[in-house]
């Protein structure tokens, strides 16, 4: 199921979820609305169109080891990106004007974009055509090691 404008829902954890009327929004950047609503956290939804293979947003945050990880509270280890090495994003968990906003797209198995680094960040990049309207999606599970996303 693709996840179009008109489309009232989304998929979350594979489950079929309504999506409840928007509070509030917090900021467009780049051709993303960060927006949230009623029942559910933080969400993007494109105000234009990507097409694919594009960079859709960076995905913010502060540099940690797993190690500090390891030491937080469970309800703390959210927005967290795997990197070689060790180390992890903890990605911004408030929303932030003029800050990329990648840790705010919600999961889903089937998503409309990757994360993809590069020298430069972290990014989500477009999978599939997306567009204005659509809510960005993104698979955790590609986030994170198998092993550090079994332990969340």
């Amino acid at each position: 199921e693709r996840y179009e404008k008109e489309t009232p829902c989304f998929t979350f954890h594979q489950q079929k979820v309504p999506r409840q009327n928007i509070s509030s929004v917090a900021y467009d950047y780049n051709g993303v609305r960060v927006c949230k609503g009623v029942e559910m956290g933080w969400s993007l939804r494109a105000t234009k169109g990507f097409p694919k293979g594009s960079l859709v947003t960076q995905y913010v945050g502060v540099l940690v080891t797993r190690e500090e990880v390891d030491r937080w509270p469970q309800s703390a280890k959210t927005h967290l990106y795997s990197l070689q090495g060790g180390l992890l994003i903890d990605g911004i968990k408030e929303p932030k004007e003029g800050f990329g906003c990648g840790s705010f797209a919600n999961h889903s198995s089937k998503p409309n974009v990757k994360f993809w680094g590069d020298a430069q960040g972290v990014f989500l990049r477009a999978i599939v055509d997306i567009s204005p309207g659509e809510w960005i999606m993104a698979n955790y599970k590609s986030a994170l090691t198998k092993e550090l996303f079994d332990q969340l």
